[in-house]
C-alpha cells in the first residue's frame, strides 16, 4: 500500500486528496478553485401569475447569492414569500408579474474566487 500526498483531477478542478492509499474519490475532497457556473437561462419567458424558476447550477462547494432588477440581493423572506432560494442556488419566484421583469445575477463564490451569470426575465402576458 502506497501512503504519500495525492491530488485528483475532477472536471479540470485539482483536488487535494491528501495521505493515503492513492484512491481518487470526489468525497471529501477539498476544492482548490473558483466556483464555475456551469448551467444558467440567458433568457426566461413565462406566463404572468406562474412560478419561474431561474437555475444556476455550479461545480464544487460555494455560496450563492441573487441579486434582482433593483441590484439589491435576494433574501428568502422578500416580500412575503416572493423569492425561494434552494440549496442547489437555483431561485423561484412566485407569481410571476410584470414588475419582476429585469436581468437577475446569480453570483458564486468561495475563497478562491467567484462567477457571475445573469438571466433577463420576462413576465409574458397569459395567452387566452
Amino acid at each position: 500500500m502506497i501512503f504519500a500526498d495525492f491530488r485528483c483531477n475532477f472536471n479540470s478542478i485539482l483536488f487535494d486528496v491528501g495521505f493515503g492509499s492513492g484512491a481518487c474519490s470526489s468525497k471529501g475532497l477539498i476544492n482548490h478553485s473558483a466556483p464555475k457556473i456551469t448551467q444558467w437561462m440567458e433568457t426566461y419567458m413565462l406566463e404572468m401569475g406562474l412560478d419561474a424558476h431561474l437555475h444556476c447550477s455550479t461545480n464544487g462547494p460555494h455560496g450563492t447569492m441573487w441579486i434582482g432588477p433593483d441590484e439589491n440581493p435576494i433574501l428568502d423572506e422578500d416580500r412575503d414569500g416572493k423569492f425561494k432560494i434552494f440549496p442547489d442556488g437555483s431561485l423561484a419566484i412566485h407569481d410571476l408579474n410584470f414588475e419582476d421583469m429585469g436581468v437577475y445575477q446569480c453570483i458564486v463564490k468561495n475563497k478562491f474566487g467567484h462567477d457571475m451569470a445573469e438571466t433577463f426575465v420576462y413576465p409574458m402576458a397569459v395567452m387566452l
